[in-house]
């Protein structure tokens, strides 16, 4: 199962590789998944482009979707923005509403991610993950005063997770 382009993934391996850009083919691989799982290796998505090249015909249908519900460490990225007309926005919102449980949580597990593998040194990182926090938790109260609490729809006392 796959394409002979698919064995870049074992390459990536052995080269030691701690980002990828695309892996579009992971999900087809669960032995190289778990590998990548074990080493920390981050996944460049890119929603918009995969579509646009046909290797998805619609966002729902993406493998990110298999590879985050498999815990596989994967950041939103925009490929060719000037091509396509997009920007890493546009790249955010096809996968926020490509699949309709794609919630706050998998929301904040990108960003971390993201954080988590940019090229950042340890007080570069820990500054702009303090100030992520404040701006993330600044976000949940609007979405909690604007759309009401949570516990009105579920019987919860707080939006859990997120």
């Amino acid at each position: 199962m796959g394409s002979d382009t698919d064995g870049n993934l074992v390459d990536a391996l052995l080269l030691k590789s701690k980002r990828i850009g695309h892996g579009f083919a992971l999900a087809k691989h669960p032995y190289i998944m778990q590998l990548m799982k074990e080493r920390g290796i981050c996944l460049e998505l890119c929603p918009i482009s995969n579509e646009v090249l046909g290797l998805t015909p619609r966002v729902g249908g993406h493998a990110m979707y298999q590879l985050l519900a498999n815990n596989v460490h994967c950041t939103i990225s925009s490929d060719n923005g000037t091509l396509f007309r997009s920007t890493l926005s546009h790249d955010f919102y096809q996968a926020m509403v490509g699949k309709a449980d794609m919630g706050l949580f998998g929301w904040k597990q990108l960003i971390l991610w993201s954080l988590r593998h940019a090229c950042l040194d340890g007080a570069e990182y820990d500054r702009i993950c303090r100030q992520w926090k404040l701006l993330w938790d600044e976000f949940i109260r609007w979405v909690i005063e604007e759309y009401g609490d949570a516990s009105s729809r579920n019987g919860s006392s707080q939006v859990e997770g997120v």
